[in-house]
């Protein structure tokens, strides 16, 4: 009986803990316009008005050392409050690896003389082809020429978030505001969950903020709310990137993982009957540098059980080659082992030391249907389309589209390169590619792939779309760079030529060209032609310790070397 009573006791101290609330302290809120905490128990309720005088309710509460939402609704003006999800759990996921500086980077500082422990250090956080995640790593250098190899397995962490929440804060930062709780841990990071709002806008951020102190890390993240709750009309809309409409009504077997979602403008909504839900990353911070634009999924969901779900957004482990092409074998095999290479170039974030990192995900609470949601999402980001400014052209470039190979390929200087329609999808006016001509970049026979380049580019322009067949052509100077000349230029380059070869000469077939063996020849030709050149990727992959390595040199310190 004494045993009983003890148990008894100890179960009885063990509830009280549970139930213990955790109050918010209030005395950084600053009441805005528009935008209302109210704290009741350890219940915070944030109201606000979003675009088109709708109201936006967020219910946040503590359960057991760990934040929840207990409501998310929104209604229009005057109506009824339609709830989107309840009793949600905020949940984060990070897989962490090891970053490394290129071999190429050493190189380049042992090049210069500058390759000690302390420049490695500092540099390896700029380095391009690393593959953390790679295990154990290769010496092709699109699958990561980092060093030292091989990567060890336990390299490669992976943690879910967990809290002991005993603290919660309010706090206004102009026209937002926050609600912060402590006691996250993230794998090996730790720090605090936040959820905000803003007045006039629909949005809620919920991010996980954390630091680290081990050395060398990098990582990549999902965020979501678990617990939504599967009823009858249950659905998950999305567009895929061909813009058709695709769904998820859950009526499959549950889920281990999180299915990443290829939806265009990365972009998930939750239809929840009257109202809806939409469910996307940050718009230009949650991508990094990758050589290849494929869309990977950033966007999931996953069925936990046969009445619940979850939904957020994610970087998934591995990347993904484009679409093999060609219609030799050669040019197919040449295409099919660069984009198998792809998988493993994969960028991942930086953490240094004792750096605060934000983890985050936005969630879009609307009281109209998903269709209308959609458009009211895309508005933030101009429906992910330059928008036009009156009096200038969008440009954007360094783009390696093999135009010549893919003419060459095909014999047929006609062919239409998919990628431009992309270009003009995206509102853009004008594009300049940087074709290379791999084994031909001497002689004469250069003059080959540089004449269906310029032809190619002629026959992609259009009214409003102009291509231009510009050069990375990285010779001379050192490092990488870009030459751009207000009309097709011939020239060779990469070879010293011959004495008794001239800086420039004309051809039968392609008229006036030119032979570059320097650095003064470079310059000469960029000043003849009223061209313009820049580094690229400074200071990373083989533009490490570059432009201070060549300030001084004449060509630098020339008005056609615009920058980086």
């Amino acid at each position: 009986m004494k045993g009983c009573g003890l148990a008894l006791i100890l179960s009885l101290f063990s509830g009280v803990a549970a139930a213990q609330q955790v109050t918010c302290d209030l005395g950084s809120y600053k009441a805005v316009t528009g935008v209302t905490a109210e704290q009741s128990g350890s219940v915070v309720s944030l109201t606000w008005r979003g675009e088109s005088n709708e109201e936006l309710r967020a219910r946040l509460g503590v359960r057991d050392g760990q934040p929840m939402v207990t409501e998310l609704a929104a209604r229009k003006a005057g109506g009824q409050w339609m709830v989107l999800g309840k009793d949600l759990t905020p949940e984060f996921q990070v897989t962490t690896g090891k970053r490394r500086l290129s071999r190429t980077q050493q190189q380049a500082l042992k090049r210069f003389g500058i390759d000690t422990p302390e420049q490695e250090n500092a540099r390896k956080w700029n380095t391009f082809w690393d593959a953390p995640l790679v295990i154990p790593g290769g010496t092709d250098e699109r699958k990561g020429d980092s060093q030292p190899l091989p990567r060890s397995p336990d390299e490669v962490r992976r943690g879910n978030s967990s809290y002991a929440t005993k603290t919660c804060s309010v706090t206004t930062d102009g026209d937002q505001v926050s609600v912060t709780y402590n006691g996250l841990t993230l794998g090996i990071f730790a720090g605090d969950l936040r959820f905000t709002v803003y007045k006039g806008s629909n949005l809620l951020r919920l991010e996980a903020i954390a630091k680290t102190e081990e050395p060398s890390v990098a990582f990549i993240y999902k965020a979501g709310l678990k617990g939504f709750q599967i009823q009858g009309d249950t659905r998950l809309a999305w567009q895929d990137t061909a813009r058709g409409w695709q769904e998820e009504k859950f009526g499959g077997k549950p889920n281990q993982n999180p299915v990443n979602l290829r939806a265009r403008n990365r972009l998930e909504i939750l239809d929840a009957r009257e109202g809806s839900l939409a469910i996307f990353p940050s718009p230009h911070k949650f991508f990094f540098a990758r050589e290849d634009g494929v869309n990977l999924g950033y966007v999931y969901y996953r069925k936990d059980n046969n009445s619940s779900f979850s939904l957020g957004v994610m970087q998934p482990e591995h990347g993904e080659g484009y679409e093999p092409w060609g219609v030799s074998d050669q040019e197919y095999a040449k295409t099919e082992s660069e984009s198998r290479a792809f998988v493993d170039n994969y960028a991942l974030y930086n953490a240094p030391p004792g750096t605060e990192q934000h983890m985050a995900v936005y969630y879009y609470l609307s009281p109209r249907a998903e269709r209308s949601t959609q458009e009211s999402v895309l508005a933030y980001t101009h429906d992910d389309v330059y928008k036009p400014v009156p009096g200038f052209k969008v440009v954007t470039g360094h783009y390696h589209q093999r135009v010549n190979e893919a003419l060459h390929d095909r014999d047929d200087l006609d062919y239409r390169i998919s990628s431009m329609d992309v270009f003009r999808n995206a509102g853009i006016n004008i594009v300049y590619l940087g074709d290379e001509f791999p084994g031909r970049q001497g002689g004469p026979n250069r003059f080959i792939d540089q004449k269906a380049y310029f032809e190619g580019s002629a026959r992609s322009s259009d009214k409003d779309f102009l291509v231009i067949p510009a050069e990375e052509v990285n010779s001379f100077l050192g490092g990488h760079w870009y030459l751009m000349t207000p009309k097709p230029i011939y020239f060779s380059h990469a070879n010293t030529p011959s004495a008794n070869q001239p800086f420039e000469e004309n051809y039968p077939t392609y008229g006036h060209v030119y032979h570059l063996g320097s650095a003064d020849d470079v310059l000469k030709l960029v000043n003849q032609e009223k061209g313009i050149m820049w580094v690229t990727h400074p200071r990373t992959k083989s533009s490490e310790g570059y432009p201070e390595a060549y300030k001084d040199r004449d060509f630098f310190l020339s008005d056609r070397f615009i920058g980086a």
